[in-house]
């Protein structure tokens, strides 16, 4: 997947109400941060992100680019391998996995870190 591309995953995933984008030197990837907990992974193969069970399947059915979470809980996770799926799935599809991962993590979350959310400067996720 090219570089422009991987780019606008990464905005896109920093555009989200209290998101945070870093490397991890330990895991040679980069994390995408939601208080703590991790909403996806991206290194050069994969893009790695959280969905409800039923979904996962779904997709994995769907598109065979979309395989078990590499890494991570297979039930919870799915991982889209890049270089396969370059010009087969869309920037606005990727995005709303991305998404509904970080719902996924959000829905979560400890109310009380929900509430500071709240009272941030930086909404609720809708």
């Amino acid at each position: 997947m090219d570089f422009e591309f991987k780019k606008e995953i990464i905005d896109f995933g920093k555009s989200l109400p209290n998101a945070k984008i870093y490397w991890r030197n330990d895991w040679q990837l980069l994390y995408f941060d939601l208080a703590g907990h991790f909403f996806a992974l991206m290194n050069q193969k994969y893009l790695t992100f959280k969905n409800l069970p039923s979904t996962n399947l779904e997709l994995r059915e769907i598109y065979p680019f979309i395989i078990p979470g590499f890494h991570v809980n297979k039930k919870h996770w799915n991982s889209i391998v890049l270089d396969k799926a370059q010009g087969k799935i869309s920037l606005i599809e990727l995005q709303g996995l991305l998404k509904g991962s970080y719902k996924c993590v959000y829905n979560q979350l400890p109310k009380k870190t929900k509430l500071q959310f709240l009272s941030s400067s930086k909404k609720e996720p809708k």
